[in-house]
């Protein structure tokens, strides 16, 4: 898997994650979850913070849930 892919599979993982904790999480929740994992536990994966990605991954994961 190249390394971009790996990169934002591991945001859909956390977002999965996150969802599976709470299923009526908004986006600006998961939104600021993921840039404090960002901040202050792994700066390796600029993805956390890329709203547009975290953006389309929360509007998949909510078409799943329904």
């Amino acid at each position: 898997m190249g390394k971009v892919k790996h990169l934002v599979e591991e945001v859909r993982e956390h977002i999965s994650d996150l969802f599976y904790d709470n299923d009526a999480i908004s986006l600006e929740e998961v939104k600021q979850i993921l840039k404090n994992y960002y901040f202050f536990v792994d700066k390796t994966n600029g993805y956390f913070i890329d709203e547009n990605l975290v953006e389309e991954i929360y509007n998949e994961q909510t078409e799943v849930q329904i």
